[in-house]
C-alpha cells in the first residue's frame, strides 16, 4: 500500500528543520515575495541553499510557495526567482495564478507544478484541466468529503493528490474569499489576510471563526483511498507545533503503541490548537465547524473547578501541569489567560491530583480550564549558519594552448569565460592535469556554483600528465570564474524576463477577444433577478435574448455539472438567443470545451478568475476561443490592464462562499424541514451584513 507523504509548513528554517527530524518527507515554504504567508519568516535564497542540502542528504523534498495573485509589474521579479529557484532544484512550485502557470508551462517545464488550495480545486473537472495544464500534484479544498475524496482519486489514478489533515480552516472556500481585500484593502489572495472571520460580529459571536482540522486516524482512510501527500497547515506557528504535530502524523501511520501516538497528540495541541473538528470527512455538512465564543488557541482540557475563595480555586488536573504553565480558564463568555502559581511546596502534579491554584479574580465550580502552553515545551534552534550552502553544478571545459589556459561554461545559453595568458609548462611529476583540475576546480568556496564535470581540451604539445600550471593560477583563474559566472545572473536573468514577456505580448495581440454585436450589462445586472448572490443557481429560467450566465464557483458534483450543462442547452437551443457564459473556477473550462462550437454561446472570465497580469490573460484567451471579455483583478484600486474591464464601484461582490452552513453551525436550526433558502443580518460595530444560505451554501455580503 502506498505510504503518503507527510508535508510540513516551514515558516522558517527552524521549522523546517524540526519537521524534517521528527519524520515529515517534505517541506513546503515561501520566499520573501509571493507568498500566501507573508507573516512567517519566509526564505532567503542563501536559506534556502542551506536548506536544500539538509534535505539532499536526508532525501527530504522542499516545495516552493508562490501562491498569490500577481500584478503584472510582477512578473519580472517572479521570473528571475523562477530561474534563481530552477538552479537550485527544487521540487516543486505551489501556486494559485494562471499566469504564473502559463509561464512555467512554456518557459520553465522542468519546474514541478503542484495546483494551491487557492485554485479551489473541488471536483474532478477541475483536476482534469489542472492536470492538461501540466500539473502533476493537485491540492484539494479542506471541503471535501472522504467520499468526494475518493471519487475525484477514482476519476484520475495519473495525478497526485494532496489533502489537508491538520491546522486553521477558513470560513469561506480558500481562494474564493474577498472579505480582507473588501473590507480592509488586505488581499487574502496576496498573502495579507485580516483574518475576518476571526473578529467578532453581533454581541461578540465569532459566527464565523472555523474550528481547526484534525483528521486524526481518517488519515488511514485517505492512505487506503491511495491519497499522496498529507498536508499540515501552519507556516505562522511555532516550531514546536509542526515538530509534534509531524510527529502525531508519524506515530499514526507507523502504528505505534497508543500512549506514544497520545503523547505526540497532545504536544501538538498544546502547542497550538483551537478546538478541533474532523469538518466534512464524514458528511457535508461538516461536523463541529465553529466556535461562536472563542477564536483563538485552547490548548488541552487541564480540569474544571471544584471550589474557590478569595485567594483562589482548587482544581482537579485531567493532565500533567506545573506552576509557570500557562492556563485558560472561561467564566461564561468572559476568559482568563495567566501562569499557573500553585500554593503548596510542591511545583508540578500529576493527572488526577488536586492542584490549590493563587488566583486574584472570581470563578465558580464547573468553570473549565485549559492548558495552552508548557514552560518546558520550547526545542533548540537550528541556525542555517551551522549548515552548509547547496551547490548548483555545472559543467566547464578548460582549453589548453601553448600560451594560455581558458575556463568556459554555458549558463542559460550564455557561454562564460575566463582566459589565464600563462603557457603550462613541463611536470616530472606524472599527475593527470585532467584530475588536478577536477580537484581544484570543484572547491567554489562561498560560491553558489561548483564545477562537477571539466572537459579538457588540450591544443598543447604536452601530453595530460606532462602539464603543469602553479596552484596559484588555476586558484585565481577559478576564483574569477565564480565571480563573474555569478556577476552575470542578474543580466542573464533580466534578459530572459524581457523575452519572455515580450513573447506574452505578441501573442497577446494575436489573441483578439471574440467580435460580437453584445451589449455588457453592468456586472450588478447580471445578477440573477437581481438578488445578493451575483452567480446563476438551480432551476433558473431566462426570457432574455441575450442571456448572462455566471456559473457559480462552487460545483461539487457531476449531477450538478450535468443540471448546469442541460439548463445551457436549453437556452441555446433557441438559435435567437445567445448566451454568454461566466467562467469562476478552473473547472468551469469544462463548459468551453462542451459549448465552444455551439454558436450562439460565448463566454467571459467572470471576477473570480482574478486576471491581475497579461500572463493571465493570455492563459485564458489561448482556453477560451469565443471569449468576449474578461475582468481585471476585482481587489485591485489600480487601471485596469489593457483589454480588460474593471468591475463597477456600486457592485457588491461576495465576501465569504462557504460550504459551512451558517444557521447548522450557529445553532439557529436543523437540516430538517429546512427551505435551504434563508436570509440573516448581522452588524460588525457600525457595518451591516447579509448572509444568505442558499442550497447548503453560505454567502455574506456587506450592505
Amino acid at each position: 500500500m502506498l505510504i503518503p507523504e507527510i508535508l510540513a509548513p516551514g515558516g522558517s528554517f527552524n521549522s523546517s528543520i524540526h519537521a524534517f527530524e521528527a519524520g515529515a518527507d517534505a517541506v513546503y515554504i515561501g520566499m520573501s515575495s509571493f507568498s500566501a504567508r507573508k507573516g512567517a519568516k519566509n526564505f532567503t535564497l542563501d536559506s534556502l541553499r542551506r536548506l536544500k542540502n539538509y534535505a539532499e542528504k536526508h532525501q527530504k523534498k522542499i516545495f516552493i510557495a508562490i501562491n498569490t495573485v500577481l500584478k503584472d509589474d510582477e512578473l519580472p521579479q517572479v521570473i528571475t526567482l523562477l530561474h534563481h529557484l530552477s538552479l537550485i532544484e527544487v521540487d516543486a512550485i505551489i501556486l494559485q495564478d494562471t499566469g504564473l502557470a502559463y509561464i512555467i508551462k512554456n518557459h520553465f517545464p522542468h519546474l514541478e507544478m503542484h495546483a494551491s488550495t487557492q485554485l479551489a480545486a473541488h471536483n474532478s473537472e477541475g483536476v482534469q484541466i489542472l492536470k492538461e495544464e501540466g500539473f502533476s500534484r493537485i491540492i484539494l479544498a479542506r471541503e471535501l468529503t472522504l467520499e468526494e475524496i475518493g471519487k475525484i482519486r477514482t476519476d484520475h489514478r495519473d495525478i497526485e493528490l494532496e489533502v489537508f489533515i491538520h491546522g486553521a480552516m477558513c470560513f469561506s472556500f480558500s481562494g474564493i474569499c474577498l472579505a480582507s481585500g473588501t473590507l480592509l484593502g488586505r488581499s487574502g489572495n496576496r498573502g495579507e489576510c485580516g483574518q475576518i472571520c476571526r473578529s467578532w460580529f453581533d454581541q461578540k459571536n465569532y459566527s464565523f471563526s472555523a474550528n481547526d482540522l484534525k483528521a486524526g486516524t481518517a488519515v488511514k482512510d485517505l492512505q487506503n483511498l491511495g491519497i499522496n501527500s498529507l498536508k499540515i497547515e501552519g507556516r505562522l506557528k511555532s516550531p514546536e507545533y509542526v515538530s509534534h504535530t509531524v510527529s502525531y502524523y508519524r506515530s499514526i501511520l507507523e502504528e505505534e503503541k497508543p500512549s506514544v501516538i497520545q503523547q505526540e497528540e497532545e504536544l501538538s495541541s498544546l502547542s497550538f490548537s483551537r478546538d478541533q473538528t474532523s469538518a466534512f470527512f464524514k458528511s457535508a455538512k461538516g461536523e463541529n465547524m465553529v466556535n461562536r465564543d472563542y477564536a483563538s488557541h485552547t490548548g488541552i482540557p487541564a480540569g474544571k473547578v471544584l471550589s474557590s475563595d478569595k485567594g483562589g480555586f482548587r482544581f482537579k488536573t485531567e493532565t500533567d501541569v506545573s506552576d509557570r504553565d500557562g492556563l485558560l480558564l472561561f467564566r461564561d463568555r468572559e476568559k482568563y489567560q495567566f501562569a499557573l502559581r500553585s500554593t503548596g511546596k510542591r511545583n508540578s502534579y500529576k493527572k488526577g491530583e488536586t492542584v490549590e491554584v493563587l488566583f486574584k479574580s472570581k470563578v465558580e465550580k464547573g468553570d473549565s480550564i485549559f492548558k495552552v502552553s508548557g514552560h518546558n515545551l520550547q526545542l533548540k534552534e537550528f541556525k542555517k549558519e551551522s549548515y552548509k550552502l547547496w551547490k548548483t553544478g555545472i559543467p566547464a571545459t578548460v582549453r589548453l594552448t601553448g600560451s594560455g589556459i581558458l575556463l568556459s561554461s554555458v549558463l542559460n545559453g550564455h557561454t562564460i569565460e575566463i582566459e589565464e595568458k600563462t603557457a603550462p609548462q613541463k611536470s616530472t611529476g606524472g599527475k593527470s592535469f585532467q584530475k588536478i583540475l577536477e580537484e581544484n576546480l570543484i572547491k567554489s568556496g562561498t560560491a553558489i556554483f561548483s564545477i562537477r564535470n571539466v572537459h579538457l581540451e588540450n591544443d598543447s604539445e604536452l601530453n595530460d600528465d606532462e602539464i603543469f600550471f602553479p596552484l596559484s593560477i588555476l586558484k585565481k583563474l577559478k576564483n574569477t570564474f565564480y565571480e563573474k559566472l555569478e556577476d552575470s545572473l542578474d543580466t542573464l536573468f533580466s534578459d530572459s524576463s524581457t523575452k519572455i514577456l515580450q513573447s506574452i505580448e505578441e501573442k497577446l495581440k494575436s489573441k483578439t477577444y471574440y467580435k460580437g454585436e453584445f451589449e455588457i450589462p453592468e456586472r450588478k445586472d447580471m445578477n440573477p433577478e437581481g438578488g445578493l448572490i451575483p452567480f446563476v443557481g438551480k432551476n433558473r429560467g431566462f426570457s432574455e435574448s441575450t442571456v448572462y450566465y455566471p456559473l457559480p464557483p462552487l460545483i461539487f458534483h457531476k449531477e450538478d455539472f450535468m443540471e448546469l450543462e442541460k439548463a445551457i442547452k436549453t437556452i441555446c437551443s433557441d438559435r435567437s438567443r445567445t448566451i454568454i457564459v461566466g467562467i469562476n473556477n478552473i473547472s468551469h473550462v469544462y463548459f468551453v470545451q462542451k459549448f465552444s462550437k455551439f454558436k450562439n454561446v460565448v463566454f467571459f472570465t467572470d471576477y473570480c478568475t482574478y486576471i491581475a497580469n497579461r500572463a493571465n490573460q493570455l492563459f485564458y484567451r489561448e482556453k477560451i476561443e469565443k471569449l468576449l471579455f474578461s475582468y481585471f483583478w476585482i481587489e485591485s484600486k489600480s487601471e485596469p490592464l489593457r483589454d480588460l474591464k474593471k468591475i463597477e464601484p456600486d457592485f457588491n461582490p461576495h465576501l465569504f462562499v462557504s460550504r459551512i452552513c451558517y444557521k447548522l453551525h450557529n445553532e439557529l436550526g436543523t437540516c430538517g424541514n429546512c427551505s435551504k433558502d434563508l436570509t440573516y443580518k448581522l452588524m460588525q460595530r457600525d457595518k451591516e451584513f447579509t448572509i444568505r444560505v442558499k442550497d447548503c451554501i453560505t454567502w455574506l455580503f456587506q450592505n
